[in-house]
């Protein structure tokens, strides 16, 4: 979470950041102030393609709330729910399958996460997206589906993962 406030603090204006705070403590997640903050949020941090791609927006329309708000909490951008206190940090390093560990470079979830996952997976690959978002699967469609598939043709052939693609 930590990483998440510092990220979110150095890449927004002051009184965005301030005011994401302040109404997240306030809890005031029902407000118009804060929905149309998040959708400024979620264009620039979760999905980049502007407009949004009609496969994303019936995707959100379509959540189901009560289990979304349940695992992660009422705000996509402060950990709440079941996550605030789930921490597998120390198990990861058992993973012993080949790994591909992608990330945007404007993902909310930041590159010192993502490289301390990837540095405790044994055999595991990073691969960042530039100008994508969270959802690197839409805002680089072609360069993800490319490299999935060049990923799992080297574990099928039992190469090294980490040659460049």
């Amino acid at each position: 979470i930590t990483e998440q406030h510092k990220y979110l603090s150095s890449n927004l204006p002051p009184f965005l950041y301030q005011r994401l705070i302040a109404l997240d403590a306030a809890k005031s997640y029902n407000t118009s102030e804060y929905e149309a903050l998040n959708k400024h949020l979620t264009s620039l941090f979760t999905v980049r393609i502007t407009p949004m791609p009609s496969c994303v927006a019936e995707a959100f329309a379509n959540i189901n709330t009560t289990i979304y708000v349940a695992i992660q909490g009422e705000s996509e951008f402060t950990i709440g729910g079941a996550l605030e206190h789930y921490n597998i940090t120390a198990e990861i390093n058992k993973i012993n399958v080949p790994t591909l560990v992608t990330n945007g470079e404007y993902d909310s979830v930041t590159r010192p996460v993502v490289e301390k996952i990837h540095s405790q997976i044994p055999n595991s690959k990073l691969i960042t997206y530039p100008t994508s978002g969270h959802m690197t699967m839409i805002d680089a469609a072609s360069l993800v589906l490319d490299d999935i598939r060049k990923f799992l043709i080297r574990v099928e052939k039992k190469r090294n993962i980490h040659e460049e693609f």
